[in-house]
């Protein structure tokens, strides 16, 4: 502490002349301001408040906010272009490695001048205002992730991307406005010292971050997490989805508030080591918890716990960048030399984070047997190693074989048996969405042939599948499509039984979702979805109306909101408000949406009444009942954040009031306690039984 005392000393209100002094030097060592042509005047002391100085603390709020707050997206846009891209890991690499190169530097840029700028306003409250500036980070981390997760499903990446645009150029605009550089520039100067890495302290605390940013603040992005005993693709933050059983927006919850957490964060302990004990032993105090915290981690088998280590790693982890410019200021370095040190020390940083990814991917190859491993190291911003070429072909092969063109032609016949291309026979067809008439037929043809080799291949591994179908613009593209959507959500439905069905919802239903989220990608005239691309084949109005109804519920099946909304709207645009204009009237069940939109109940209540009976339905009160059974998906998504009556399934232990509601619907679709029991074994372990197959009765 004995640093800090002297720096106390330093800016002690008492003493006005030392602290004349001091501001004078840290003036010349941080100064933008364009080089005055008149004789050498001595800087005024820092104001260290006042409506001016926190101005420029808020303005460099906003630049971080555009700048670390946006590369939070990163995960996003490489999850667009992997799965709707269709190129090549390596073509994507290359992508990636752009975009993060010409946003580094522009970020960079932007970010450190910025910060510069908001020091020379501070001296005793430096800290704090360089903390209270780069907490825009945080800000960021919870406003753009928000937007991609909640726009990218329905509107695309166009207008998310243009969206997120608009907010960058506000923000920066605001900026510009009120930004105001304060001293004169230093003239001169090198932009590296080398001779200071021959100073003890100075190297020694470039080592020291460049080994803290080995393991970064990880919480805040993604990982690969992939072994042979799970095909599931884990992320860090879906820790809690895939191992703890908690909902999809639950898990979006969990990084909402790590990074809204960052902004007390920072403040906090900044402001404590202004008053107390100094930037660099504050510095000391949050990288020891910080490593604490990864530690106990591995101990965290509950939600509970799950949540309490995210308030305290939230609150410690972000300030670690935060106070490394303060407690490098504050040591009393040569202010000739401090800028290029600076730069210096951050160089160190960033190749700590640029090397954390590779070694975590060779520690998790080698050492995985559950997730508690990932804790070894981190991996910034989705880090994803890319397949080996001998890999890649294999799962090519096995995937060419699979999707075989026979093949789906035959399960497209098999599933729409009861309805040709001109549509329903009759309302009572209905029946056949709820039957499983074609169970036994469909494990026949789907079981052996495709089904249990597809299982085989981790998530992680399948390539985006529009390239194994003909063209979208070939007239034989949407009934291929369609059929693989059968055989992705509807045939495990119906071919799937006991232990197996796990793999249904796990692996099969997120499968189905990243491939209609490829069909949605296309050109509004290519997607199978819309009724009137299966018009222009030929179709009648309700062999079409029935295909791309049925093409859209894979966003409704999906334990996502943001996938459930866009389904909702698909299925209202395209399916519900085309067949009043087809039939020339309105759905009679539109009185009822209000009060259907508040029962959780409901679906179940008219699955069982489908199943039960249809006749007599006209053809359209058929298709109002398939838009109503689909649209009271929406309040149990709402309300839980997931599918309840999945949970024995996927080994997930009931949240708050879940319950009471899957007692409330019975036994649908609910697993029996032994199977439950077996699967919640297995969620527990870490590990996918293989599937066992056996022919439905």
């Amino acid at each position: 502490m004995q640093m800090y005392d002297t720096e106390k000393t330093l800016h002690d209100d008492q003493d006005e002349k030392d602290a004349h002094s001091c501001a004078r030097t840290h003036d010349s060592i941080l100064s933008t301001s364009p080089i005055s042509s008149g004789p050498a005047v001595p800087p005024l002391p820092p104001p260290d408040g006042g409506l001016v100085a926190w101005s420029q603390v808020f303005a460099g709020h906003l630049i971080a906010v555009n700048t670390a707050g946006f590369t939070n997206t990163f995960g996003f846009f490489q999850a667009y272009y992997t799965t709707t891209l269709q190129e090549s890991p390596s073509t994507i690499s290359w992508l990636l490695l752009a975009q993060g190169i010409c946003q580094g530097l522009g970020s960079g840029l932007l970010l450190t001048l910025t910060v510069v700028v908001v020091a020379t306003y501070f001296s005793t409250k430096r800290a704090v205002a360089m903390c209270g500036a780069t907490s825009g980070s945080a800000t960021g981390g919870v406003i753009f992730p928000l937007i991609a997760r909640q726009l990218l499903g329905s509107m695309g990446i166009g207008w998310t991307v243009r969206i997120m645009g608009f907010i960058i150029l506000a923000n920066a605009a605001i900026a510009l406005v009120i930004i105001r550089p304060r001293t004169i520039p230093r003239k001169g100067g090198a932009l590296v010292a080398l001779d200071s890495l021959r100073d003890a302290w100075y190297s020694l605390f470039c080592l020291g971050m460049f080994l803290v940013m080995l393991v970064p603040p990880f919480f805040y992005t993604d990982i690969d997490l992939s072994c042979e005993c799970s095909p599931k693709h884990f992320q860090v933050i879906s820790f809690a989805q895939d191992v703890l059983s908690a909902s999809s927006s639950t898990s979006l919850s969990l990084l909402l508030v790590i990074n809204t957490l960052g902004v007390p964060g920072r403040i906090i302990p900044s402001y404590l080591s202004d008053q107390y004990i100094g930037p660099q032993n504050m510095l000391i105090i949050i990288v020891a918890l910080t490593g604490i915290l990864i530690y106990v981690w591995a101990t965290i088998d509950s939600l509970s716990g799950f949540w309490a280590f995210i308030v305290l790693y939230g609150l410690t982890a972000a300030n670690i960048q935060s106070l490394t410019a303060p407690a490098l200021a504050s040591a009393g370095r040569d202010p000739a030399k401090i800028g290029a040190e600076m730069g210096m020390i951050f160089t160190f940083m960033s190749l700590g984070l640029l090397g954390g990814p590779p070694i975590a991917g060779a520690l998790i190859e080698a050492l995985f047997s559950r997730v508690h491993s990932a804790i070894a190291l981190s991996s910034p911003q989705n880090s994803q190693e890319t397949l080996s070429t001998a890999m890649a072909d294999s799962c090519h092969d096995l995937l060419s074989s699979i999707l075989d063109p026979l093949r789906l032609s035959a399960l497209h016949a098999l599933y729409f048996a009861w309805a040709d291309s001109s549509g329903l026979p009759d309302g009572a067809s209905l029946l056949h969405f709820f039957s499983n008439d074609v169970a036994r037929p469909m494990y026949d043809l789907s079981f052996a042939a495709a089904l249990e080799p597809l299982s085989t291949i981790p998530l992680t591994e399948i390539p985006p599948l529009l390239p194994y179908l003909p063209s979208p613009s070939m007239p034989d593209f949407p009934p291929q499509a369609l059929a693989l959507h059968i055989l992705l959500d509807q045939a495990p439905r119906l071919a799937l039984r006991g232990q197996d069905t796990r793999w249904t919802f796990g692996y099969f239903g997120a499968l189905t979702l990243r491939f209609a989220q490829e069909l949605a990608a296309l050109p509004v005239e290519l997607q199978p979805q819309r009724v009137q691309r299966w018009q222009g084949l030929g179709y009648g109005f309700e062999g079409a109306w029935l295909r791309a109804f049925l093409l859209s519920t894979a966003f409704v099946h999906a334990e996502e909101p943001s996938a459930q909304r866009f389904g909702q709207e698909m299925i209202e645009e395209e399916c519900r408000k085309g067949a009043e204009a087809h039939y020339g009237t309105a759905d009679p069940t539109r009185v009822l949406d209000e009060e259907d939109g508040k029962d959780v109940t409901l679906f179940p209540k008219l699955v069982r009444e489908a199943q039960d009976g249809a006749e007599g339905l006209k053809r359209e009160e058929a298709l109002w009942r398939l838009c109503r059974i689909v649209r009271v998906h929406e309040p149990i998504i709402k309300v839980f954040g997931r599918y309840p009556y999945r949970n024995g399934w996927l080994g997930r232990e009931n949240g708050t009031g879940e319950a009471d509601f899957r007692k409330s619907i019975g036994d649908f679709e609910a697993a029996d306690p032994e199977t439950a029991r077996k699967v919640r074994e297995d969620v527990e372990a870490g590990r996918w039984a293989p599937l066992q197959g056996g022919r439905p009765e």
